[in-house]
């Protein structure tokens, strides 16, 4: 199986089955941020847990070239996969498998949050430089069985699904032997249009905080599982920013004792 990475600048490199098991750890089911977003929802940890589970996956598709990986607009293809998953194939098979109902508002705002995870100030440049890749950038079912293979414990662990039926479901999503990412792109900038009117234009409050209480717990776990505790490295403003969020949401015992590491964010 091709290793897959989260983040690739030798000698510092980090796996995607470690980013997205430190990522999963951030924010246990007593924390602060998961009781506020269960009570607008009882999906809502379940959800959360998904978009951490997947919000790395458009990184399985940039191939390993020279010492350092560069992994720009892979959340616009990890948003359209999740799209696939939850509203564009199958009725949302994988939230039958979790034991999730169905409801277009919830759906739509884990899509919007795992789009915007990374640069939401900056998403449509981030699309237009991905669109224009080049012929490489292609999303395969060998790229598929990487990231199931690489993310098969924590998935497992955390939400129950097994190696085969993660695989099984993504691939399912992808719906044929690959797609451009040209044609990802163009799907994306549709689908966000269409999402941000139904949930953050046309949605009621509760489903803009519940849109807010994913995009933020995706964005601190992320940023937070990208960190070490073995550097002694000045913190940013905004690691210092999540550091404290952590701190007050997570529920994770020493949340704000970490240091920025050499893995920055990519």
């Amino acid at each position: 199986m091709n290793i897959v990475y989260a983040y690739y600048e030798p000698p510092h490199t980090q796996t995607m089955e470690e980013h997205v098991r430190l990522a999963l750890e951030a924010f246990r089911e007593s924390s602060t941020l998961v009781r506020f977003g269960q009570s607008l929802s009882p999906a809502f940890h379940t959800l959360l847990k998904l978009g951490l589970l997947l919000h790395d996956f458009g990184k399985a598709l940039f191939p390993l070239r020279g010492t350092k990986l560069s992994f720009t607009g892979h959340e616009v293809v990890s948003g359209w996969m999740v799209y696939r998953l939850v509203e564009g194939f199958g009725s949302g098979r994988i939230l039958e498998r979790l034991g999730v109902e169905r409801k277009t508002d919830e759906s739509g705002a884990l899509v919007l949050a795992v789009m915007l995870h990374h640069h939401p100030m900056d998403f449509t440049n981030r699309l237009e430089k991905l669109a224009k890749s080049g012929t490489w950038c292609e999303l395969r079912p060998d790229h598929v069985r990487a990231f199931a293979g690489s993310v098969s414990t924590p998935a497992e662990e955390h939400l129950s699904l097994s190696k085969d039926e993660l695989e099984k479901l993504l691939l399912e999503a992808l719906g044929q032997s690959g797609v451009k990412c040209s044609v990802i792109c163009g799907a994306v900038k549709e689908i966000y249009g269409i999402l941000w009117r139904r949930v953050w234009l046309g949605g009621a409050s509760s489903s803009r905080r519940f849109f807010l209480l994913l995009l933020q717990g995706i964005v601190a776990a992320d940023y937070k599982a990208s960190q070490s505790r073995k550097s002694g490295a000045p913190l940013s403003r905004f690691a210092r920013a999540v550091d404290i969020f952590m701190e007050h949401y997570s529920g994770v015992s020493g949340a704000a004792e970490g240091h920025l590491s050499h893995i920055r964010h990519t």
